[in-house]
């Protein structure tokens, strides 16, 4: 769906492929893969809730959510929640408040900008149609075609704080919780802390900070070596020295700021 509604939402198409990797996640974890058709999810939010189950290992979380679509049966406890947003056209951080994405005439405009390009690769942002190149007619067109467009920004839950938007996928999030994560409750002395949502609480448990994704997030942060960059990559340091977790990448990254 595309409204602050998620209970309202209808059930996400068929997938076209779900898959299952065992030891392909982080620290070891099973990755699941689904994969839809092109377009068959666009402009909109895509929920996933994993059960809490023997199966899943995960605990309840005391958020229900319908399988079969609201209201069609019932409703099952979950132990993770997912969610994604996709606006098509988006290539700038330009998105008035209030608003998860938006596009805009200035997004075909940096298209256009960065001139013809070959060989992208499928992570540039300025490659709207995924076809390994950019290009005004191909890429830049469909973003004038649709006008202005916005994807509303939704609230998830009522408690937090919640982990702000990273600069990478993954468990980029996690990285940045990290920075938000406070130790003035009575709970600060354990890994899964009122401070932080269930989820990340219980990943924070084996969670590896000195390889994988996240380390690379973290060397991100610092070969950015901004003053906000700095500053967050510090804090994580901090936050992951007071919950005890293994950080000694975080240690040489911070000694070299």
């Amino acid at each position: 769906g595309a409204n602050n509604t998620p209970s309202s939402w209808a059930v996400a198409p068929a997938p076209s492929a779900l898959s299952v990797t065992a030891g392909g996640g982080v620290s070891g974890a099973d990755r699941v893969t689904i994969t839809w058709a092109d377009n068959a999810i666009a402009n909109q939010y895509l929920q996933v809730a994993v059960r809490a189950n023997a199966n899943t290992g995960l605990a309840p979380t005391g958020i229900m959510v319908d399988p079969d679509g609201p209201g069609a049966a019932t409703a099952v406890d979950v132990g993770d929640l997912f969610f994604y947003g996709h606006l098509m056209g988006e290539t700038i951080a330009s998105t008035p408040a209030g608003n998860f994405a938006r596009t805009a005439a200035a997004d075909g405009g940096a298209i256009l900008a960065n001139g013809t390009q070959f060989n992208v690769g499928i992570t540039n942002t300025l490659d709207i149609n995924k076809s390994n190149s950019v290009t005004a007619a191909a890429d830049r067109g469909p973003i004038l075609a649709a006008g202005t467009q916005f994807l509303t920004r939704i609230s998830i839950g009522t408690t937090g704080p919640f982990a702000p938007e990273g600069d990478d996928g993954g468990d980029a999030g996690i990285a940045s919780a990290l920075a938000t994560t406070s130790d003035d409750s009575p709970e600060a002395s354990s890994l899964v802390t009122t401070a932080l949502p269930r989820g990340i609480g219980n990943r924070l448990q084996t969670l590896d900070l000195n390889s994988g994704r996240i380390a690379a997030f973290f060397q991100h942060l610092a070969d950015q070596d901004t003053p906000g960059t700095r500053k967050l990559l510090t804090r994580i340091d901090e936050v992951a020295g007071e919950l005890g977790l293994d950080h000694d990448l975080l240690d040489d990254l911070v000694a070299g700021l």
